[in-house]
């Protein structure tokens, strides 16, 4: 079983499930993030006093009897983390991270099990359906992450910057991860909060500077905050869909000055340099 190991304090190892009558099977696959010692708790149903159980199987591994005890409430929910009738016959099992199999062997008629909980904090006692025990295992520190794409332009970005002017209105696609899971995600275009059609947003059909936010959290409260600038210079300076006269028109009344829409190789002033990108685009 390589890494994997039993705690099954006060009884004996057993065998792989073979139940002489099967009520049923379901196999799960869970990714373990870390390495840990888990508590196991079942959220189980019975309906009466004489079936209470079900077995668990774990990597092919032990043949756990879960639950077992009359005290369970018939026709109710309750949350079990022991085996063999013993409530301090504890079910905590060292898991190594990596991929492992889980299966739930119904062993009694009709016996319920709804949620199957594996948490490394073994004082968390669950409550309801068992969120309050759901939580990451402790030690997650990575925060989420996001890598930016931009469909369709031909310019990458450089650092938390990028000059797009091969298209006439640039579309953002920020994609956040986490190595658990992201919880949370919001976006802002220029401090104003935005939402994304199909993850993505289209900015305004004109030439400009544009600050794309992206904020985002985990379940440990990890947290992203990372702010890119999106400069948006087609030669198409007028948006008429052809670059031509009305745009080196434009560009020639705002020469020398600062302004973005002109201003093609975002250097900070109109001049010979945007001059020579309306010439090479004519006509486009």
């Amino acid at each position: 079983m390589g890494s994997l190991l039993y705690v099954v304090p006060g009884g004996q190892v057993q065998a792989a499930c073979t139940p002489s009558v099967d009520y049923g099977t379901v196999t799960l696959s869970v990714n373990v993030t870390s390495a840990a010692t888990y508590r196991v708790w079942s959220r189980i149903m019975p309906p009466d006093n004489y079936n209470n159980s079900y077995s668990l199987e774990i990597d092919g591994g032990n043949c756990i009897v879960v639950g077992d005890s009359s005290s369970l409430q018939a026709n109710s929910w309750s949350w079990v983390d022991y085996r063999d009738g013993s409530s301090s016959n504890k079910i905590d099992v060292s898991l190594s991270a990596g991929t492992h199999t889980i299966k739930l062997i119904g062993t009694e008629p009709s016996v319920a099990v709804d949620r199957l909980i594996l948490t490394s904090d073994t004082s968390c006692v669950p409550s309801g359906v068992g969120d309050n025990c759901a939580s990451p295992a402790p030690g997650d520190t990575i925060a989420p992450t996001v890598n930016f794409t931009f469909p369709g332009a031909s310019e990458s970005l450089v650092g938390d910057a990028i000059t797009i002017g091969s298209v006439r209105q640039a579309v953002v696609q920020p994609s956040v991860t986490d190595n658990v899971g992201v919880t949370s995600a919001t976006y802002q275009v220029n401090g104003s909060t935005v939402s994304l059609t199909s993850g993505q947003y289209t900015l305004p059909n004109q030439n400009g500077d544009y600050t794309f936010r992206v904020s985002a959290s985990d379940a440990a409260g990890n947290t992203l905050d990372r702010t890119i600038t999106v400069r948006s210079r087609h030669p198409d300076i007028n948006r008429d869909g052809s670059v031509g006269l009305s745009d080196f028109t434009r560009l020639l009344l705002q020469w020398g000055s600062s302004n973005v829409e002109s201003d093609l190789d975002a250097n900070g002033s109109v001049g010979l340099g945007d001059f020579t990108k309306v010439l090479l685009h004519w006509g486009e």
